[in-house]
Order: structure tokens, then C-alpha cells, then sequence
């Protein structure tokens, strides 16, 4: 399982998601996509950083690499591969989804569809519906001013038109309610999306 953070990889509970994950039997992992933003950097460096450097391109292989690593470990039994994201970590397991054929099962939770001008992307998985071939369960927040109800409900209907695999689900919690470390955190949201997850990939990834 590929755990993909939405900013810092030191966030606490990016960490205790690949531990939890552990708990029910799946070997998780969290690579830093991130890792060319320094502490050091002030904010606009940062984003300087993610708007020049931190492309898809670069995400793509360092998500690459965090699955030729798993597939070399000997604890590692299994050979289907889940990928599970937040905001725009959720975004790039979507993306990742769509451009890799190692992806078994997607889960973004309130994975950005369409990034705002300043992320400076290219595409975003509303322009790579026809790529998504493989099951999807998303888990997005009503209230959420990032992902409009009306843009995820577009991407619901052409994902279930084409044949693609699709679960949808919308909580009455705002955007982040999944990090218990932010005020954003929303306990029933957390656990309901959680254990909807746990069968999602339990579905798709125990064959």
C-alpha cells in the first residue's frame, strides 16, 4: 500500500496510517514527495520549490521507486498494489492510478480534481478520466470549497459511464477531517472512511 501525504511526510498521522495499515496484514509505505522542500525554506520558497520542481514527472518516480523497494523486501508476499492519498497527495494517487499499470485500487481521500492555477499542473484527473481503469473509492467532504459536490459528482458519472469501478462517499465534516492532528479532524468522518477503506482494498487486493 502506497500512503501519499498532502504536504509534510512528518505529519503524525501520515505515519500511524502505514502502522494501522500494518495492523490489518498490508505492508504500507510513505514516500516524501515532498523532500525537496527544506525546513530551512520560508513559505515562498517552498512553493517556489513545489510549483518548479516538485512536477508530476518527479512524483510519478519517487512513487515508482517506493514500489520496486516493497517488491525487493522478502516480508512482502503479496503482488497487487493499493495507492491511497490526502488532498493533494489523494490528487496524486489518482494521477499515479491513471499513467501506472502496477495500481490495483485507488482510494484519494478529498483528492484535489482540479488543481488551482498556482499549482502549475498540466493535467489533473478530471482530464484523465478515460486512463482510470482501476477500481475507485473516494472520500470527500460536503462542505469542502476546494472540490465542489457538483465537480465530483461530473467525475463520478463519467467514471461510472465509461465502466470504470467507482464508490463515492461525502461526509458532513470539512476538508482534512481524516488528520487528527488538525483542527479539521472529524472523529466519525475519520473512522466511517476508515474502515470503508479497509474493505475497499480488502476487496481488491486479497486475490
Amino acid at each position: 500500500m502506497i500512503v501519499i501525504t498532502g504536504n509534510s511526510i512528518n505529519e503524525e498521522y501520515i505515519q500511524n496510517t502505514t502502522a494501522m495499515l500494518a495492523q490489518k496484514s498490508f505492508v504500507g509505505i510513505a514516500p516524501n514527495i515532498f523532500s525537496l522542500q527544506k525546513e530551512s525554506m520560508t513559505a515562498d520558497e517552498k512553493r517556489k520549490v513545489f510549483v518548479e520542481q516538485i512536477t508530476d514527472d518527479a512524483i510519478f518516480r519517487d512513487l515508482q521507486s517506493a514500489i520496486t523497494y516493497l517488491k525487493k523486501q522478502n516480508y512482502v508476499r503479496a503482488n497487487r498494489i493499493g495507492i491511497m492519498g490526502f488532498c493533494f497527495g489523494g490528487r496524486c494517487a489518482l494521477m499515479f492510478a491513471a499513467n501506472s499499470k502496477e495500481i490495483d485500487a485507488v482510494a484519494p481521500f478529498y483528492g484535489n480534481l482540479r488543481t488551482p492555477p498556482f499549482a502549475n499542473r498540466k493535467q489533473d484527473p478530471l482530464d484523465l478520466v478515460g486512463k482510470l481503469k482501476v477500481p475507485i473509492q473516494g472520500h470527500y467532504a460536503e462542505s469542502d470549497t476546494e472540490i465542489p459536490l457538483d465537480q465530483l459528482t461530473d467525475f463520478e458519472q463519467r467514471m461510472k459511464k465509461q465502466g470504470t469501478q467507482i464508490e463515492i462517499y461525502t461526509y458532513r465534516a470539512p476538508h482534512g477531517f481524516f488528520a487528527y492532528t488538525r483542527k479539521t479532524y472529524d472523529r466519525e468522518a475519520a473512522e466511517t472512511s476508515w474502515q470503508r477503506t479497509l474493505k475497499f482494498f480488502k476487496r481488491h487486493l486479497d486475490k
